[in-house]
């Protein structure tokens, strides 16, 4: 009689024996607001603290930030030492390529000369941090060496002239501020684009950026945030609400729209007439598309299962009947061995604490298998793999020259079809990868998604 088994993510307590103690890469989000600075000249914008608690309450998480992720920098915790230090701490170490990075910044910004030649107006824009000004070429260096392929970049700040705060009040109590464009270090005009498109150009794939207004415009501030920052959480709302996907375009399009409704109905510095403007969207057509909605976060046991494979002196090849699946779909996983040893096909699903063993099983214990040897599951009309939940799946094939059987040695009823990988056998495992001796193991990795 054919038994039919549903091939899904476990969750059960799992506490690993010999993890290493290192720093864990993960989401980062840097928010940093400056309202208040050490410029006497400078007026405050009493609408930062809202923009902050927007972006860590509302929008970072939205973006798959959970509130240990996130760091925060405001006025005089915000000068270009603690910023640069927070990036280096926070942004560059623990971080890596397959995981996001949010920078944010609200704030003044400016120009002043160009001092090394490379801008083609003769200006350096910045952003005012609490003590000086930050300049673009800093922030590129810095930016480019994130190691994330996915950095989100948010500037609510004025990007062109130098930065002066006009207050008026209207009657329904809304005070605003404009940033009013009054002249520039060179007497040449800034030529628009963004304060960072030569850097996002240079690396072009790793970033988007999605800044207030371009470099020959000015922005606004209220005493409820930043109209642009306020722009962000509408468009939000406005993707959770209609369930639509939250993409940088999206965000973009409703914040440009925001902007226009909020300048018509509150009309702002009368003696500069600040027309809306249009928040500035540069960067990689695929981050610009892509739905920023959070996906299920991968596990630590699928981070330390994913480093076998790529730490294998042997690669292993693994592969699957269809990568993408839906639910109920038949699974069917071929492994090729490149060498002589005990062969273990580990499943882990992207928030599971424990790993299940698909091979052994309780149809083929025996599981040393010789170079050449194809390994299918299922292979015969035993059982059959399907899919029950959407998730993504890591499936893990380890091959080794010490005897390892993690379905004998394993957790759960003798007569189970697949078993629970035991820690013993996890920590023997992972003995084996760390050791790294030659020609001892071998490992190959795919993952399933399964919507």
């Amino acid at each position: 009689m054919k038994r039919v088994v549903i091939f899904c993510a476990i969750t059960l307590v799992f506490a690993a024996v010999g993890e290493l103690s290192i720093v864990r890469a993960e989401n980062r989000a840097l928010l940093i607001g400056v309202g208040k600075d050490l410029n006497p000249n400078t007026n405050d914008l009493g609408g930062i603290k809202y923009d902050l608690e927007m972006m860590k309450n509302k929008v970072a998480p939205a973006l798959g930030f959970s509130m240990k992720q996130i760091k925060v920098l405001q006025d005089q915790e915000a000068t270009v030492q603690k910023i640069e230090s927070a990036f280096k701490s926070w942004l560059i170490n623990g971080v890596e390529s397959g995981d996001r990075v949010l920078l944010y910044f609200s704030g003044h910004g400016s120009w002043i000369k160009d001092l090394n030649g490379d801008e083609i107006d003769d200006q350096d824009e910045v952003l005012c941090a609490y003590d000086k000004n930050w300049v673009d070429d800093r922030i590129g260096t810095l930016l480019a060496k994130i190691p994330s392929n996915e950095t989100i970049i948010f500037i609510d700040s004025c990007h062109s002239g130098t930065s002066s705060r006009m207050v008026t009040q209207t009657n329904d109590d809304v005070h605003t501020k404009c940033l009013c464009y009054q002249g520039n270090s060179s007497g040449k005009e800034a030529k628009g684009g963004s304060m960072l498109e030569e850097i996002l150009l240079r690396q072009y794939d790793r970033y988007v950026y999605l800044g207030a207004c371009p470099d020959d415009k000015s922005s606004c501030d209220s005493h409820k945030g930043g109209v642009f920052t306020r722009g962000i959480v509408d468009a939000v709302k406005y993707a959770s609400k209609n369930k639509t996907p939250l993409t940088m375009k999206l965000i973009q399009k409703k914040s440009k729209l925001y902007i226009k409704n909020c300048l018509e109905n509150y009309p702002t510095c009368t003696r500069c007439r600040l027309p809306p403007y249009t928040p500035n969207l540069t960067g990689s057509p695929k981050l610009m598309a892509m739905d920023l909605t959070p996906k299920p976060a991968r596990s630590e046991l699928w981070r330390k299962l994913e480093s076998w494979a790529d730490k294998a002196p042997y690669k292993v090849p693994i592969t699957l009947n269809m990568n993408r699946q839906k639910v109920g779909d038949a699974l069917v996983i071929t492994c090729d061995a490149p060498m002589n040893g005990y062969l273990n096909i580990i499943e882990v699903g992207s928030h599971d604490t424990e790993p299940i063993v698909l091979y052994p099983n309780k149809y083929h214990q025996d599981n040393y298998v010789r170079a050449g040897t194809r390994v299918t599951i299922p292979d015969s009309g035993e059982f059959e793999l399907r899919a029950s939940v959407p998730d993504k799946n890591l499936i893990i094939a380890l091959i080794t020259e010490k005897k390892l059987n993690a379905y004998r040695e394993g957790i759960g009823d003798a007569q189970s079809l697949f078993r629970q990988m035991s820690p013993q056998t996890m920590r023997a495992s992972h003995q084996v990868v760390e050791a790294r001796a030659k020609s001892s193991f071998g490992a190959g990795k795919v993952i399933n998604y399964v919507k």
